[in-house]
């Protein structure tokens, strides 16, 4: 027993097959005209017993109609045909002398010819215009096909996205069984981007590779046909032809080409019905990939623009943070400097109060750097999106306890009231960030108002948020400052004369909301500012540190 043939007999039984889907291809295109011979036989064979009691006129009426027909349904062709059998046979079975292509009468011929003419031409208008119908339907199916493709495409918002949505709405809309999108990948292979149904597999064999290559470096449609083994464009010499084996469904190659570039390849797998895909699908499937196309290289743009921006508001950021620190830093730094080389100068005779003077001034201004710098950092880390909270379960009555015992603010020549009940419950925060917007709320109290003036520090609840407020009795801000307090750099007009790098604020903006809580202002010119942190109320589990 045989089991694997010899090679010349496969080579001879794909010849076989080549030949025999080649005949298929002509009986199918030409079936039409085998109906026009077998109608008007059949109408011959139904006047003919009864042509005696039926008039020339109404006979030729009956042909007439049935040419019509022939056109209506058939074509151009077939209703030529159908014309040219009907007279003969009207000539040879019903005018006398019957069985013969003689004509006695000359009315008859006059009439046999005006029906021939007749038929030709009104068969050529009826073929026409079923023509120009069926085009316009399958232009008007084209048109709405790509309306609910825009449709779909408009909420789609990146890339991924848009392809996904092309994929899904091509099965939808235009009814294949399936469809997958092909990209290269930064090496040039080729791999799956979309596909719908989802259950559809991304590996991607041999055969489909070769065609996917060949439709993406030649921009042609190409495509692979269960009924033949020949690799052709297309749209080739004879549009019926298939195009390579298949497992299951045939399947149509279509590139996905911009202006200047192919950005993948749509491959369709089931045309809509069955059988194989023709010129018509080929029409559709190419608008599809030209939309799909427009709309790839929208969602890349659109990212090139977001990326755009996000370069420009990271350049922004540095510029002025470099402003920042060139402007803010260079005061600390130069009083340092300065304290710090008059001390050392031996030439000079200080007294013990300069000289602590001079040291209690570097003490402050490295403080203050200190400060200076890590506010920084803060908002680098902010910017960055880095910022991972530890969260914990915390008495917030401790925490203003802790951060107004700061020896900062136990030397400030402001007074700082503190009014928190006893019966608050424990929350969940970052104590390290919470206390730093507890200390840049009561350093920007202090730092706009005046001296000698009170800070109210005031903590309680309501259904579902513990509230820590800190008022002061300063100038107040204007209302058009207001909506802009939050934001880096950005400082009220009238600060202009006070030092400050404008991103206190925001740190405390970044660190509150990193804790899931919310911080919000109200000031009125003139009778001060109050700022209100607001944290939930969650009840203790065993999750203690987020």
């Amino acid at each position: 027993m045989i089991t694997n043939p010899p090679h010349y007999l496969d080579n001879a039984r794909r010849v076989a097959a080549d030949r025999l889907d080649a005949f298929s291809d002509r009986v199918h295109i030409r079936w039409q005209y085998f109906v026009p011979p077998i109608g008007v036989g059949l109408l011959t064979l139904l006047i003919v017993p009864i042509r005696d009691s039926v008039s020339v006129q109404n006979a030729l009426f009956l042909y007439l109609l049935l040419c019509f027909g022939f056109a209506l349904w058939l074509g151009s062709g077939p209703a030529v045909l159908g014309a040219l059998l009907s007279f003969l046979a009207f000539n040879f079975f019903l005018v006398h002398p019957v069985h013969t292509f003689r004509v006695a009468e000359s009315d008859h011929a006059v009439a046999l010819i005006a029906f021939l003419g007749v038929a030709i031409v009104t068969g050529q208008l009826v073929a026409r215009v079923r023509s120009r119908t069926a085009i316009a339907e399958r232009e008007q199916h084209r048109t709405a096909l790509l309306y609910d493709l825009n449709a779909a495409l408009i909420g789609g918002v990146n890339l991924e996205s848009m392809l996904n949505t092309i994929s899904a709405q091509l099965v939808q809309l235009y009814g294949a069984a399936s469809c997958r999108i092909v990209q290269r990948d930064p090496s040039g292979a080729m791999m799956v981007r979309a596909r719908y149904p989802v259950s559809l597999g991304v590996a991607i064999d041999r055969q489909r590779d070769a065609l996917i290559q060949r439709a993406m470096d030649d921009g042609v449609v190409v495509g692979r046909s269960r009924t033949s083994r020949r690799v052709v464009p297309a749209r080739p010499s004879r549009p019926e032809a298939g195009l390579m084996p298949g497992d299951e469904l045939d399947t149509l190659y279509v590139p996905i080409r911009t202006a200047t570039q192919t950005l993948g390849v749509l491959e369709v797998n089931g045309r809509p019905g069955g059988g194989r895909f023709h010129s018509d699908d080929e029409a559709v499937l190419t608008s599809f990939a030209n939309q799909a196309a427009l709309a790839v290289e929208r969602a890349n743009l659109v990212q090139q623009a977001a990326n755009a921006a996000a370069l420009a508001e990271s350049d922004a950021f540095k510029t002025t943070l470099l402003a920042a620190l060139s402007h803010d830093l260079r005061t600390p730094l130069a009083v340092i400097k300065a304290s710090s080389s008059a001390l050392i100068d031996d030439s000079i005779d200080w007294e013990p109060g300069a000289r602590d003077d001079l040291m209690h001034a570097i003490d402050q201004e490295a403080d203050r750097l200190d400060r200076l710098v890590g506010n920084l950092l803060d908002l680098t880390r902010l910017q960055g999106t880095v910022l991972q909270p530890n969260l914990a379960w915390y008495d917030i009555t401790e925490l203003v306890a802790d951060v107004v015992a700061r020896p900062e603010f136990q030397r400030s020549e402001h007074q700082i009231s503190v009014d928190t009940p006893d019966d608050l419950p424990l929350l969940r925060f970052d104590y390290v960030q919470m206390a730093q917007v507890l200390i840049n709320l009561l350093e920007n109290a202090i730092k706009y108002t005046p001296t000698g003036s009170t800070i109210t520090i005031r903590t309680y609840r309501d259904s579902d948020r513990v509230h820590l407020a800190v008022a002061d009795a300063g100038p107040g801000i204007a209302a058009a400052d207001l909506p802009h307090v939050f934001e880096a750099f950005r400082r009220a007009t009238s600060d202009a004369r006070i030092p400050g790098s404008g991103i206190g604020l925001a740190i405390c903006k970044g660190f509150t909301e990193a804790n899931g809580g919310q911080i919000t202002v109200r000031s009125v010119v003139g009778a001060g500012t109050t700022f209100t942190v607001s944290l939930p109320i969650d009840r203790p589990g065993t999750d203690d540190h987020g």
